[in-house]
């Protein structure tokens, strides 16, 4: 059976890690990224959290997939 629901809260600062673009990716500004993980649900297949960035422009392969509901 799977785990009870639970509220995860969102709203608190963390500073969690820096997570820069590498410097060949940056196509304009100079870019600086955080991530900060939240949450991670018992399986490691589930997990959420807040990324912010300053302003800046680069490029991104994404790696992972998900599925859809």
């Amino acid at each position: 059976m799977a785990d009870h629901p639970k509220i995860v809260m969102l709203d608190r600062y963390q500073t969690g890690e820096s997570a820069n673009p590498s410097p060949e990716k940056i196509l304009a500004g100079i870019p600086r990224t955080r991530v900060s993980n939240q949450f991670t649900d018992g399986t490691q297949q589930f997990f959420c959290g807040l990324w912010t960035s300053t302003a800046g422009k680069w490029r991104v392969r994404y790696t992972s997939t998900s599925s859809a509901f």
